[in-house]
């Protein structure tokens, strides 16, 4: 802590060294239960689901070239820092495009050392064709988001329950901050307090000049033009953040189908003419891949303050 109004670097993801300190899964999605294999680093760079683009963005994609048979799964890349923060810190992720399309699940979430005992923070979350980010908290029992919501909550609440399967939610109401809206918009930046746990979003051409001015080594030296979050989780009696969360790594993951994009009540809806038939799994992940070709993330940086 430099003064009461700055916030010391403490880790810049970006460039060319972006993925030097991020663990590749290395398995099939245990989580949701996708239809993907999270590669390991080594078929990551080989496959080209994981690179530095020439604008110096990290790519962090699903396969889109393969021939996938049935009963198999499609390649993809989920990403785990390996340093762990503690109560206090924010992140900051500039993300110029995010992954979308019919049975896609993209997601920028942190979780504790021993998941899901020490908590878990979805930044960024949707499927299929959202055009609205999901903002979520997973405790164990005895959490809840304030009800009313706080004042200061930009975003519209949802479950309040933090310790059920969904967590407690907060819809993003500001436009563009999911899928081909997000994109069509040149992307935007989110940022996170880990302490009132607290998300914000800005669409590209709203991102504050206290982010603006930043560089890879310099300090964060004012949150007073950042407006009010989209999603507040105030730490008090309803949910003592320090006695529900551990510190967090933070990972970047995209599925595809699972428990929630496949689900056939979700699914249907949006997606149901996307093949012959109607499912999630049979209409996207076999195949040739050419449906995922906006199944990616192109990320600026990542930075922990």
């Amino acid at each position: 802590l430099l003064s009461a109004f700055a916030l010391d670097l403490l880790k810049d993801y970006s460039g060319a060294s972006f993925f030097d300190e991020w663990d590749f899964f290395g398995g099939w999605d245990n989580l949701t239960l996708g239809d993907v294999n999270w590669v390991d680093k080594s078929n990551a760079t080989s496959k080209k689901l994981a690179f530095i683009n020439g604008a110096g963005n990290a790519i962090l994609k699903v396969d889109n070239t393969t021939n996938v048979v049935w009963q198999n799964k499609r390649d993809s890349v989920r990403v785990t820092t390996r340093k762990v923060y503690p109560i206090g810190t924010i992140w900051i992720a500039d993300i110029v495009h995010m992954p979308f399309g019919c049975s896609v699940w993209p997601a920028l979430w942190t979780k504790g050392p021993l998941w899901p005992a020490d908590g878990e923070i979805d930044i960024i979350e949707g499927i299929n064709l959202m055009q609205n980010n999901q903002i979520a908290l997973h405790t164990q029992p005895g959490c809840n988001h304030s009800s009313p919501a706080p004042a200061n909550q930009r975003g519209l609440s949802d479950q309040l329950d933090c310790g059920v399967e969904a967590g407690c939610t907060v819809r993003e109401t500001a436009p563009n901050s999911f899928g081909s809206g997000f994109n069509s918009a040149g992307g935007g930046v989110y940022a996170t307090h880990f302490d009132a746990s607290s998300v914000w979003f800005w669409s590209r051409q709203n991102i504050p000049a206290s982010i603006r001015r930043l560089s890879p080594t310099s300090a964060l030296a004012s949150l007073d033009d950042w407006g009010p979050p989209s999603a507040n989780f105030p730490s008090g009696t309803n949910c003592n953040i320090a006695n529900h969360f551990g510190s967090q790594s933070l990972v970047i993951d995209i599925t595809l189908c699972g428990t929630w994009a496949g689900a056939p009540t979700i699914y249907s809806p949006q997606c149901s003419a996307q093949g012959k038939t109607g499912k999630c799994y049979d209409d996207n992940v076999i195949g040739t891949g050419d449906k995922y070709n906006d199944a990616y993330f192109e990320i600026k940086y990542v930075r922990a303050y």
